[in-house]
């Protein structure tokens, strides 16, 4: 079951993507024009033994066309999860429920220009789940612009995003890829990045992309908790350096037939000055895919 709210601030974990990528759930589409109301119920995760130590995520999004190509979101995100944690005083397992509310904008003030703006706060109830036993409040912030060539073969179009993500943040689930190495190796959290892709059809049934992507620690190691680091499970640098690199990526989709997709990805990322240095060696894959509709 499909089901995003906002931009879908998403979860990384290294491994097969289909555990943050498929679920069980259902939602509800309610029509108020020019509103629109959905409801959703995700089973995240079934646990390992019974019911409590189960995930479950209750979503609402209330979306509202203001007319003029303006559309505006208000999103509300709840994920129930037990922890392995115990209560000193109870010797029970805690809650490690997070809460997202958060607010989305998208207008396109000219035919060729769309542009987006996402405001999400995060905040949980139980500190103990925590390893500095501090109480969860973040805050993340995506910006995005897009201009279409719309009069120029292949309809090329040029973008530029930014996003900030405090050090903090519970990613959840996959939703959000600011760029395919990157989204492997490390979680959407403590980081804030630039983002600039370009995208066009040069000739028929083929599709290309180019992103390049700056990202930076929001907070320093040394400013984390001991017992949060290292970040991302790589070894990094406790100086006052934020840099965690760049990524290019290069993409090419060629529909073949009407079912057959062609794909190929290739990627580049160079670790930045907030890796230690037995740890900053380069990173490069070169990915194929075909994907068949029935």
């Amino acid at each position: 079951q499909k089901a995003a709210a906002g931009s879908a601030f998403g979860d990384n974990k290294i491994g097969d993507l289909s555990p943050r990528k498929s679920f069980e759930g259902i939602t509800a589409v309610f029509d108020l024009s020019p509103a629109s109301l959905t409801l959703g119920y995700v089973k995240g995760g079934e646990g390992d033994f019974d019911e409590d130590d189960d995930i479950n995520v209750y979503a609402a999004n209330l979306a509202y066309d203001y007319g003029n190509n303006v559309i505006g979101e208000l999103y509300y995100v709840f994920k129930d999860t037990q922890t392995d944690f115990k209560d000193p005083k109870t010797g029970l397992p805690t809650k490690d429920d997070v809460v997202n509310i958060g607010v989305r904008v998208v207008a396109s003030p000219v035919d060729a220009v769309t542009l987006n703006g996402e405001y999400c706060y995060q905040y949980a109830k139980d500190p103990s789940v925590r390893p500095d036993g501090n109480y969860r409040s973040d805050r993340a912030l995506l910006l995005g612009a897009k201009y279409s060539f719309l009069d120029v073969t292949g309809a090329p179009n040029i973008g530029i995003d930014y996003a900030r993500i405090s050090e903090n943040w519970d990613p959840m689930f996959e939703g959000l890829t600011p760029a395919n190495i990157v989204n492997a190796l490390l979680p959407n959290s403590n980081v804030q990045l630039i983002g600039l892709t370009f995208s066009s059809m040069p000739v028929e049934d083929l599709s290309v992309k180019l992103r390049y992507v700056n990202l930076r620690l929001t907070k320093k190691i040394s400013e984390l908790s001991k017992d949060i680091c290292p970040y991302g499970g790589y070894k990094m640098s406790e100086s006052s350096k934020k840099g965690l690199g760049n990524e290019v990526d290069l993409a090419f989709v060629y529909d073949y037939t009407e079912d057959v997709q062609i794909g190929l990805n290739v990627d580049y990322f160079k670790p930045g000055k907030a890796f230690k240095d037995d740890n900053d060696s380069s990173a490069f894959q070169a990915l194929g895919s075909l994907k068949v509709s029935f």
